[in-house]
């Protein structure tokens, strides 16, 4: 995170085992990045079962599968573009 520029980062989630450091990691990227704007985004069984846990997390939007997910970085990456 501190030598590389990224966009978004995206995380899967499969069950609630290590949430409490998922939330610390996302933490930290954002702290961490390169990039201030960093979009960070969840997917997977968890997040898609939960969906409240993308805002507990701190992330910024999920993906219910991983064929649409690149669209939604995409749409994400424009977000953060906005948002400065």
């Amino acid at each position: 995170m501190h030598n590389h520029w990224f966009d978004v980062v995206g995380f899967s989630v499969s069950s609630d085992r290590r949430l409490d450091e998922l939330k610390k990691d996302i933490h930290d990227i954002r702290h961490d990045s390169r990039n201030r704007n960093v979009g960070i985004m969840l997917g997977g069984p968890m997040v898609v079962a939960q969906p409240d846990l993308v805002a507990l997390m701190g992330a910024d939007m999920m993906s219910v599968d991983a064929t649409t997910a690149p669209q939604q970085a995409r749409g994400l990456i424009e977000q953060m573009r906005i948002r400065t």
